[in-house]
């Protein structure tokens, strides 16, 4: 009896306990057309272990990863084969994660300051089409939408399960430092739901910033770099600002050089986008990505750090008990 053919693609999604997963509805359509793949699955709470045990148990030769609150685009395999054909010495590749179709107000406006200079800066391309980038960075991709071939994983590997967020960009800023090759392709595309409130947008920067403060603890960082250096600068100024009004009217200067930026930046994708009411939430999205993010990073470098051991080997993973899995 012979064994069913090894499928080129395992895709890797990890699921919360008693979380709907909306991805599922578009992973069933890649099956009716493009490559063979297997879909595998782990719940947990801990993201990072939920992706090193669902690899674990997979066979194919290339790992494609997404979220639970993702829809794949129906062309999302076709659109990695084909990158991995071309360009076959490649390590890893992922494309951008944009809006949902449908999104409300708020949605559209999230989508487009994360995919802007002035929102997100070096990440932005995470959020939007941009042309092929065959010296892609960490900065570019996220777990997401993200394709690794199973030996560069067996290399650079696994996930640190003391990290999440955070945990993809470690992982790819290994295979970048150790000279593995990175791209990002803009025809590989999945949509991601945006938070639909104010208040989730908030606790979605804070723990983006939390994960970042705690990936430089793990890997010994002593400077950060300039696109997290510049929000902590304004966050700090934002928190003192109440005091040094009280020395100078001149100390609001900065503060009004901002709140102009983030008008002019607002007023020009409402008009580019016929879409006034983007316009008027951009200015508090802003807001919250350049605060929060930087005030998780604050908090978590205030934390008296824990010791935890560093993830041990994934290949073999004799630990790892799947909670609930399936594979199809």
């Amino acid at each position: 009896m012979s064994s069913a053919p090894t499928p080129q693609f395992a895709v890797i999604v990890p699921v919360a306990p008693e979380r709907h997963a909306m991805v599922f509805d578009s992973l069933r359509t890649l099956g009716q057309s493009g490559p063979r793949a297997e879909v595998v699955v782990e719940r947990g709470s801990n993201v990072s272990r939920n992706r090193n045990a669902a690899i674990w148990r997979s066979r194919a030769p290339i790992l494609a990863f997404t979220d639970d609150d993702c829809a794949v685009e129906s062309d999302w395999l076709l659109s990695a084969q084909r990158f991995f054909a071309e360009h076959p010495e490649f390590d890893a590749v992922g494309g951008p994660q944009l809006n949902l179709p449908g999104e409300g107000a708020l949605g559209r406006a999230i989508g487009h300051a994360l995919g802007s200079r002035f929102g997100t800066c070096r990440t932005r391309h995470r959020f939007k089409r941009g042309a092929l980038r065959l010296a892609a960075t960490q900065c570019d991709l996220t777990s997401a939408n993200l394709f690794i071939t199973r030996a560069a994983f067996e290399r650079w590997g696994p996930f640190d399960e003391r990290l999440w967020p955070n945990e993809e960009t470690a992982l790819l800023q290994r295979i970048e430092r150790d000279g593995g090759r990175i791209a990002y392709d803009p025809s590989i595309v999945v949509r991601h739901q945006r938070r639909d409130s104010f208040a989730r947008l908030v606790r979605q920067c804070f723990g983006y910033g939390r994960g970042r403060a705690r990936q430089w603890r793990i890997e010994g960082t002593q400077l950060p770099a300039l696109e997290q250096f510049v929000p902590l600068a304004f966050l700090l100024y934002t928190a003192a600002l109440p005091a040094a009004l009280q020395l100078s009217v001149a100390a609001a200067a900065p503060i009004a050089v901002y709140a102009a930026i983030t008008l002019l930046m607002s007023t020009a994708a409402a008009l580019r986008q016929r879409d006034a009411r983007v316009g008027v939430l951009l200015p508090a999205v802003f807001a919250v990505l350049h605060l929060a993010y930087p005030a998780g990073i604050l908090f978590e470098l205030m934390r008296a750090p824990r010791l935890e051991q560093p993830a041990g080997a994934v290949f073999p993973m004799p630990n790892a008990s799947p909670v609930d899995s399936g594979s199809s």
